[in-house]
């Protein structure tokens, strides 16, 4: 099986989370069997040997919609709820090309980011953790961008709640410690809420990062 994924102006949308699971919209079905295929620089992507069966097609249902990646999530051929997507019926050694679906982008902002321990200095190396409470099965900014020497920007999508706040990797010598800002802040970025900066600040005493291993 393949296609393509594509946004208002037919321009393919690139790396990209694909999400293939054996069932029928109506019927139950485990979550655990479903494939995964990322979208190339064409936006193409491909489940190869796959079995014969009726499957249910997502793209970016398990993710929030994100500054590098700005699209709200779609079932095949192009509808928001599971309930009403398209069987897709795969047969014997058929290739089945699916018509192309298409995403809407939202519009982002940039954020300018500050990152401070108690003390006031700035953290050497932080990530930032965005909660989307309509999308409560992921966390975007979670590994990049890092924000160094305690000044970034973070591109976030319009039109949302958000629940942020900044993480820091200590290494505590026998463990990880994974320390947070507090407290959470609630953001609401829209047309008519953008708000220029944020600061987080982290209440302990600055920390000896943890790298990983080379």
């Amino acid at each position: 099986m393949s296609g393509k994924v594509i946004d208002e102006n037919n321009s393919p949308i690139y790396s990209i989370e694909v999400t293939l699971v054996p069932g029928s919209a109506e019927t139950a079905y485990q979550y655990t069997d479903a494939l995964k295929a990322w979208t190339n620089k064409d936006g193409i992507y491909e489940f190869p040997g796959l079995k014969p069966g009726e499957y249910v097609l997502g793209v970016g249902i398990d993710s929030a919609p994100s500054g590098e990646r700005p699209f709200l999530g779609s079932y095949y051929p192009g509808v928001q709820r599971k309930e009403s997507a398209e069987p897709i019926r795969v047969e014997g050694n058929m290739h089945v090309e699916l018509r192309p679906i298409r995403l809407r982008r939202i519009q982002t902002t940039t954020i300018k980011i500050h990152v401070k321990w108690q003390d006031g200095t700035p953290v050497e190396r932080s990530n930032l953790l965005f909660n989307n409470p309509h999308f409560p099965q992921a966390v975007i900014g979670d590994g990049a961008p890092e924000i160094l020497h305690g000044e970034g920007e973070f591109e976030v999508p319009l039109g949302f709640d958000y629940y942020a706040r900044a993480g820091v990797w200590c290494d505590g010598g026998t463990k990880i410690d994974m320390r947070e800002s507090r407290p959470v802040q609630h953001v609401r970025i829209d047309s008519q809420h953008i708000p220029q900066e944020l600061t987080f600040i982290m209440h302990s005493e600055p920390c000896k990062f943890w790298t990983p291993p080379t």
